[in-house]
């Protein structure tokens, strides 16, 4: 693979497109696509297209369309408790089993956060559980995220309510949970 071509492939893979905030990658795509697409445009869908268009001479050129999807799986700030713990909602279907222990940031939208809001996924101990009979697997309203914030206060003056996951450090080929 070109060098330009995985460096691409790279930062589209890094730049989170969570459903309902795919326009940071869409926008890496359109800009990518400049130099060799004819025309480039989207639409009130969010949908993105190019186009390059057949060498004039050619009569009888065909059609091809290369279609890709470009959301993801994440989740979404939806609760602060007030221990400073943040409670998430997916936003598409996530495996809660995989996550706990992960790593992850956020885009803060708290006026003068710049810097994204790194946190990681925990869950009660097993040993701090009910006891049944069998092993259950987590739902998400039981996972939470500690971002080292002491109460409440401090967990809201670095996320809010609806915060989605942030753009990774453009030096790191880190995912935003990781």
């Amino acid at each position: 693979m070109h060098p330009d071509s995985y460096d691409f492939l790279r930062r589209l893979l890094d730049t989170p497109s969570p459903s309902g905030f795919e326009h940071e990658g869409q926008r890496l795509w359109l800009d990518h696509v400049r130099s060799a697409a004819d025309r480039r445009w989207d639409d009130l869908y969010g949908n993105c297209f190019a186009e390059i268009r057949p060498l004039d001479h050619v009569a009888d050129a065909i059609t091809v369309a290369i279609c890709g999807h470009s959301d993801e799986i994440d989740l979404m700030v939806n609760h602060i408790d007030e221990k400073g713990f943040v409670y998430c909602r997916a936003i598409g279907g996530i495996d809660t089993g995989s996550i706990v222990g992960k790593r992850l940031r956020f885009r803060s939208s708290v006026p003068g956060v710049t810097a994204p809001v790194l946190g990681v996924i925990g869950a009660t101990a097993i040993h701090l559980q009910e006891k049944g009979g069998e092993a259950k697997v987590r739902k998400i309203h039981e996972l939470f995220i500690d971002n080292g914030a002491a109460d409440r206060a401090a967990a809201e003056s670095r996320v809010a309510i609806g915060d989605p996951p942030s753009s990774p450090n453009r030096s790191s080929t880190s995912p935003t949970i990781w």
